[in-house]
C-alpha cells in the first residue's frame, strides 16, 4: 500500500498555475517550474490531471462543479498562484486543500476507469483511482 504523504513529498507548498479545465470534467493542474517545453502546453515539473473524475470546487461560499463548468471559470483562474496546503485521500475522495480556503474535492467512488494522474519530477506517475487506489505506473 502506498502512503499518499510520503508519494506528493514535494508537492504541498508549491503554488499552482495553468491551471486548465479539458473535455468533459477534465482538469489540469501545473506545479514547480516549468519543463522545456515538448508539447503545445508548458507543463510544470509537476502536474496533475483529473482524468473524468467528478469533481467540486468550493471557495468563500461558493460551489462549482465539475458537470456545470465550462472553461476560464473565474473560480478556476482564482486557483493560479494558490499554494497546497494538503492533500487527502479516503475511499471515497481525493481533496486539496489551497491556502486560500478554496477546497477541490474529487469523488473516487463513481467509476473504476476514471482516474487522478499526478506526474513527478524524477519519479513515475502517481495515480489515484476507484475508491482511493494508489498505483505507481510502470
Amino acid at each position: 500500500m502506498h502512503d499518499l504523504t510520503a508519494e506528493t513529498e514535494g508537492l504541498p507548498g508549491l503554488p499552482a498555475w495553468g491551471v486548465a479545465k479539458g473535455v468533459g470534467s477534465h482538469l489540469t493542474f501545473e506545479f514547480g517550474p516549468p519543463k522545456a517545453q515538448t508539447g503545445p502546453k508548458p507543463h510544470g515539473a509537476w502536474h496533475m490531471w483529473i482524468c473524468g473524475v467528478p469533481w467540486e470546487l468550493t471557495r468563500a461560499g461558493e460551489c462549482l462543479r465539475s458537470a456545470d463548468v465550462v472553461a476560464d471559470h473565474p473560480m478556476l483562474a482564482a486557483l493560479d498562484g494558490d499554494t497546497i496546503r494538503s492533500l487527502d485521500l479516503t475511499e471515497a475522495e481525493f481533496r486539496v486543500d489551497f491556502a486560500s480556503g478554496a477546497v477541490l474535492a474529487c469523488d473516487l467512488s463513481d467509476d473504476p476507469d476514471e482516474d487522478i494522474v499526478i506526474f513527478r519530477p524524477k519519479r513515475p506517475a502517481l495515480i489515484i483511482g476507484y475508491r482511493g487506489k494508489i498505483e505507481i505506473e510502470t
